[in-house]
């Protein structure tokens, strides 16, 4: 079992965002000093609470300032962008640090930013399915068209490690745990889906795959001194975000900067972190 961080660019603490930056990467390399394995960044869009809408460059820049740690995008939102372009960023990041990149594929959330951002975002679904084996053909070096009607087209830049690149999507849909069987890839598991969740989704995997799935599995913590302090405030923070997600979805909560700010200045201190093993389990049991 490999143990790592997800970075939401959310250090409440710290209401200037180029601040929050910096001290994110200086958590990067305090990950590296302490022996984590992988640090994780998730695609957000329109959030001031957390502003980071490219991952991967993020990855590349703070791949260039480390050694061994690797990198997972958590996750790439595939239901939006286009595979020709998630493509390339998968590529151009394993030509940049040979042998630590992981990469995470979502279609992306039903958020208010979303569909403002894209104009075929309730299409989210049905597009990331589509993008799976026209991904899948280029990652295995094998040309493909970018629509129906045109000729095929090879990735550049291309490196042979990209055929075993380690690839994890996040969903329980149905469909999605079976394109995941289909392809060798693993699974996603966000912080907040109950163990019976967990093992349910690996019994749809290993029914399908003969062999249980890599997982990636994310779990929230919440550090303080004292044990009863870190319990409340991380409650409190679980149903922070679940009342932000609900009224994300409606576009009735206010993301804009000056409440973002507020928001950053009634939470001094916070420091919360996502903890992200990733391991093969060789049955269901091991899984938690």
């Amino acid at each position: 079992m490999n143990i790592g961080l997800t970075l939401h660019m959310d250090a409440d603490h710290i209401s200037d965002v180029v601040a929050r930056y910096q001290e994110q990467l200086s958590l990067v390399k305090q990950a590296e000093a302490v022996g984590l394995q992988c640090i994780w960044l998730t695609e957000h869009h329109g959030q001031p609470d957390s502003p980071i809408p490219r991952p991967e460059l993020f990855i590349a820049f703070a791949a260039a300032q480390t050694e061994r740690i690797q990198f997972g995008t958590g996750a790439l939102l595939l239901g939006q962008r286009s595979a020709w372009e998630i493509a390339e960023i998968i590529a151009t990041l394993a030509v940049l640090a040979p042998g630590r990149i992981k990469i995470g594929l979502a279609k992306g959330g039903p958020f208010v930013a979303h569909q403002q951002i894209w104009a075929e975002s309730e299409q989210r679904g049905a597009r990331f399915l589509a993008a799976l084996p026209q991904l899948h053909n280029w990652l295995q070096g094998r040309a493909a068209p970018l629509q129906a009607d045109t000729a095929p087209i090879e990735l550049v830049p291309y490196c042979a490690a990209l055929t075993n690149l380690p690839i994890y999507l996040a969903s329980r849909a149905p469909e999605v745990i079976k394109a995941a069987a289909h392809y060798g890839y693993g699974l996603m598991v966000a912080q907040f889906w109950p163990i019976s969740s967990i093992i349910a989704v690996m019994a749809q995997y290993t029914a399908l795959a003969g062999q249980a799935p890599r997982l990636m599995v994310s779990r929230g913590i919440y550090i303080h001194n004292d044990p009863e302090i870190a319990r409340q405030r991380a409650l409190a923070h679980i149903e922070q975000v679940r009342r932000r997600k609900k009224h994300a979805k409606r576009g009735t909560l206010d993301l804009s900067s000056a409440n973002a700010a507020q928001h950053a200045r009634a939470h001094n201190g916070r420091q919360y972190r996502s903890i992200c093993p990733d391991w093969m389990p060789k049955n269901h049991s091991k899984a938690h």
